[in-house]
C-alpha cells in the first residue's frame, strides 16, 4: 500500500515542477537579457535611467518573482496560498501595465524634450506587448477556476513580457556571431528564444498527454503577429512615423 503511494507522488512530480521550471525560466530570460544594461550596473551607472523606469523593472521582476513563487505553491499542494495570492495579483497585473505605459510614454516625453527622439519617435513593441498580455491576463483571471486553461493562459500572459529582455541578449547584438540579416536573425533565432517557455509547455504536454493545447497554439500565434518582424514593418510605415511627430509635436507645444 505504502509503496503504491510513494509511486503515486514520484510519478507525479514532473507534471507537478514543470511549471515551475518553466516560470524559473521565464525569471532567468529577463535577468541575462537586461544584465548588461540594467542589472549589472552600479548605483551611480544608474541614474541615467529616470526613476519611473526603476519602478517599472521593480514591478516588473516582481510580477516574474511572484510567477515562479505562484507556481511553486500550485506544485506543493498550497493551494489555498496560491488562491489567496492570486486575488491581489489581479491587481499588480494592473500596476504592471500601467507602469510599461508609463516607461514607454514617459521615455518618449524625455526624447522629445532633449530633442533625441529616433525613427520611428514611438515604439509600438510595448504596446504591443501590453495589449497581448492584458489579453491573456484578463483570460487567465476568468478562468481561474478552471486550472488547465488557467495556468496555460498565464504562461502565454508572462512569456508575452520576454521580448524586450531577448531583443536586448548580448550574444544576440555581437558583430560576427550571427552572420543572417534581421529577418531570418528573428525568425530563427528570436522568436524561438522569445517563445521557449511555451514551447517547452507544449512539448510537456505531447509528450506525456499527446496533445497540443489550444490555448498555446493561439499564444504562438499572438506573438507572431507582434513579433520583431512586425514591428519593424509597423516602424517604417509612414503613417505610423507621422503620428509620432505629432504626438512629439503636441507634447513639446
Amino acid at each position: 500500500m505504502n509503496t503504491k503511494v510513494s509511486k503515486k507522488k514520484i510519478a507525479g512530480k514532473p507534471r507537478k515542477f514543470i511549471y515551475v521550471g518553466i516560470s524559473f525560466l521565464c525569471f532567468l530570460i529577463p535577468l541575462i537579457g537586461f544584465w548588461p544594461s540594467y542589472y549589472s550596473l552600479d548605483i551611480i551607472e544608474t541614474l541615467q535611467y529616470p526613476i519611473f523606469i526603476h519602478f517599472h523593472q521593480a514591478i516588473y521582476l516582481g510580477w516574474l518573482s511572484l510567477f515562479f513563487a505562484q507556481a511553486w505553491f500550485a506544485a506543493n499542494g498550497k493551494l489555498e496560498l496560491h488562491m489567496k495570492v492570486g486575488k491581489y495579483l489581479i491587481y499588480y497585473g494592473i500596476l504592471l501595465i500601467f507602469t510599461g505605459l508609463v516607461a514607454l510614454f514617459g521615455m518618449f516625453y524625455v526624447r522629445v524634450q532633449l530633442g533625441t527622439l529616433r525613427t520611428p519617435p514611438l515604439e509600438i513593441g510595448p504596446i504591443l506587448d501590453m495589449i497581448t498580455f492584458s489579453l491573456f491576463f484578463a483570460s487567465a483571471i476568468y478562468f481561474r477556476k478552471v486550472p488547465e486553461l488557467h495556468k496555460r493562459l498565464m504562461v502565454v500572459a508572462t512569456t508575452s513580457l520576454l521580448i524586450a529582455a531577448v531583443v536586448r541578449m548580448w550574444f544576440l547584438n555581437t558583430p560576427g556571431v550571427f552572420r543572417v540579416d534581421n529577418a531570418v536573425r528573428n525568425f530563427l533565432i528570436v522568436y524561438p528564444l522569445w517563445t521557449s517557455p511555451i514551447l517547452i509547455a507544449m512539448m510537456y504536454d505531447f509528450f506525456r498527454h499527446r496533445i497540443i493545447h489550444p490555448v498555446y497554439v493561439i499564444g504562438l500565434i499572438f506573438l507572431a503577429l507582434e513579433s520583431p518582424v512586425v514591428r519593424q514593418t509597423i516602424h517604417r510605415n509612414e503613417n505610423w512615423i507621422a503620428f509620432g511627430n505629432w504626438l512629439a509635436k503636441v507634447v513639446s507645444s
